[in-house]
């Protein structure tokens, strides 16, 4: 987590055996291998879920996804409760549905200093089998982002491509901004423009206007 404390040991003898043990320790469960089926649709009740009010975290305890994933992202930007928010999000997620846990990998990316990163792709690449273009779209920019050793930046243009052209919204605008920045390769602006159109017309609100560069769109 943000401002954890790094604990440094200095070896005199047996440092070789001690990594070597180090690197034989199974990965940690990953909440990607353990999921129900996903269902993509959300009740949207952002608005009645302000951090003021507890009726939607009663009823996320009581098993509404929808008002998990509600409550959390009302609550999520602040600093005091994004640890509330991944922590319903995670509940979202283990109950079903897909956003939920898109949003819960994308906030332990976001807040937390050494994420798990295959963890994290992994359960970008549920949701986005599960069709939510929220988590195409970050599983392609967690590719760009990562050199997980498995999966060159070509591969990641590919696959965003393919799910631009299947699903349009988000993975649109990661393959616009990629574009933009020179990530894949040099893209002419009217392609750009091609692309956000379609984030639009998919669903993905934050790619709908005029904007001067794509990367704008993903300020607070």
């Amino acid at each position: 987590m943000r401002g954890a404390a790094m604990a440094v040991l200095t070896c005199l003898a047996g440092c070789e055996h001690a990594q070597s043990a180090a690197s034989a320790t199974p990965e940690p469960p990953c909440l990607a291998d353990s999921l129900p089926a996903l269902r993509l649709g959300w009740d949207n009740r952002v608005k009645e879920c302000s951090a003021a009010n507890q009726q939607c975290t009663r009823k996320c305890a009581a098993g509404d996804a929808d008002a998990c994933q509600s409550r959390g992202i009302a609550i999520e930007r602040s600093p005091d409760t994004e640890l509330e928010a991944q922590g319903l999000f995670e509940r979202a997620c283990k109950l079903g549905l897909a956003t939920g846990c898109t949003n819960w990998a994308a906030t332990v990316w976001a807040i937390e200093d050494h994420p798990p990163a295959r963890c994290l792709l992994r359960t970008f690449e549920k949701t986005c089998a599960a069709d939510d273009h929220f988590g195409c779209g970050m599983a392609g920019r967690f590719r760009v982002n990562y050199d997980l050793g498995f999966v060159p930046v070509f591969q990641a243009r590919l696959e965003l491509e393919a799910t631009c052209a299947r699903l349009g919204g988000f993975p649109c605008r990661i393959l616009a901004l990629g574009g933009e920045r020179g990530t894949f390769a040099p893209m002419p602006r009217a392609r750009i423009a091609e692309l956000m159109k379609q984030a639009c017309d998919g669903g993905d609100d934050a790619a709908c206007g005029t904007h001067a560069t794509v990367g704008e769109t993903f300020d607070p």
